[in-house]
């Protein structure tokens, strides 16, 4: 993750913060836009050094949680600590399994018992009870969705398209299940220039744009 990242999350904290609603009938509708900002996988001191810089903005993120099983005290208490300020603490699975190919393999059953259930069951000891699930890979199905919505109140998948940005999916639309577009510059799909656009166009439009990455590799630099 390069410097962008940084200033990606700078602006979506200005734009948040200086954003009023429109009184429309989705309530969903920002008058100049918003961004949400998602972070996967199990990079925990990662994301506090993110916090010491952004927590004076009042900045707010959502954090899917992965490898639950092997994370250390230090870095649990650290996640309850962003969750004490705010944040979600979300799941990403147990195993980081991709979760079609698991399926396929050993069956849903086996897969909501090994690699969500269980990641619940462990993370529900520790936060607050888990309400989002995010795809290893944006990995899913709707067998598989309606199976997870029994369970989660939000799931996300990913998307990697590079089209206009009128026609993008990466908007919250009142829908429970979402879309993130990647801000990594080591995605395929990722440039500087789309992730301008896609940002103007939700500043233009009021929408809430939303984007997913890792960490914040290179902040120490800034």
């Amino acid at each position: 993750m390069k410097k962008l990242l940084f200033l990606v999350l700078i602006i979506s904290i200005i734009t948040s913060l200086s954003c009023k609603k429109d009184k429309r009938e989705d309530n969903l509708v920002y008058k100049n836009g918003a961004v949400v900002i998602t972070f996967d996988d199990h990079y925990v001191d990662k994301w506090l050094m993110a916090d010491t810089v952004l927590h004076k903005y009042n900045w707010k993120a959502t954090f899917n949680l992965t490898l639950f099983n092997k994370r250390t005290e230090e870095e649990i208490q650290g996640l309850q600590y962003l969750e004490s300020q705010g944040h979600e603490i979300a799941g990403h699975g147990l195993n980081h399994q991709n979760a079609l190919e698991y399926v396929n393999a050993h069956g849903l059953d086996s897969y909501l018992k090994n690699e969500v259930d269980s990641l619940t069951f462990l993370m529900n000891q520790k936060f607050k009870r888990v309400k989002t699930f995010a795809f290893p890979n944006g990995s899913t199905n709707e067998e598989l969705n309606t199976a997870m919505f029994q369970r989660f109140r939000i799931l996300r998948g990913t998307t990697d398209k590079t089209i206009n940005p009128i026609f993008q999916d990466c908007y919250f639309t009142g829908n429970h299940f979402i879309h993130a577009w990647g801000i990594d510059a080591s995605y395929p799909h990722y440039s500087q220039a789309l992730l301008t656009q896609l940002l103007e166009f939700a500043h233009q439009e009021g929408f809430i744009l939303i984007l997913y990455a890792l960490t914040m590799a290179g902040l120490a630099e800034l």
